[in-house]
């Protein structure tokens, strides 16, 4: 990196710690509300990738082979929906994204949200493994989940607004 690209990422560290550590709550407040939100996460990932990128592209190929298509059955749950299987998946990125939060939930166990560059964010709920941290970029095809059989809970968002049953069904079956 460059010597104006450290200064760059020191500067908006400490801007970021101050703020955090800041007891005005206006501050902590903004600064929460840039870091979770959908849209400024993707502005800020473009922003950086503006930064620091070389101006140098990768084609990746896809290994997404469609695995979440050969769900059993599906069914509503809280504001996503419950998908059967009756084998072990593997859940990969259909395309570059950025993780936006992995933990454990008390209605849907350990989850992972990723936000796609194309506006959609899904989450998956259930999960016996995840293996990205929170705001690390993944690239299409690249595996970000194990599920064991059983129920995969899914939602998906679109501009804020949650997908309907026929809508999730066919981004699956586009994306899945």
């Amino acid at each position: 990196m460059k010597a104006w690209q450290w200064l760059t990422s020191l500067a908006l560290c400490i801007v970021i710690y101050i703020g955090l550590n800041s007891s005005n709550e206006s501050v902590r407040q903004f600064i929460t509300s840039v870091v979770y939100s959908t849209e400024h996460m993707t502005v800020m990932r473009n922003t950086v990738n503006e930064l620091f990128s070389d101006g140098e592209v990768v084609e990746v190929a896809s290994t997404n082979q469609k695995v979440l298509v050969k769900f059993v059955a599906i069914k509503r749950y809280d504001q996503g929906f419950k998908l059967s299987y009756e084998d072990p998946i593997t859940i990969t990125a259909t395309q570059s994204g950025v993780m936006v939060y992995t933990g454990h939930t008390a209605r849907t166990g350990k989850v992972i949200s990723i936000s796609y560059d194309d506006g959609y964010t899904v989450t998956y709920g259930f999960i016996d493994d995840f293996y990205h941290l929170p705001y690390s970029t993944v690239a299409q095809g690249e595996v970000i989940a194990m599920k064991e059989q059983g129920e995969l809970f899914i939602q998906i968002e679109k501009n804020g607004r949650v997908l309907s049953l026929e809508e999730t069904v066919e981004w699956i079956k586009d994306h899945g």
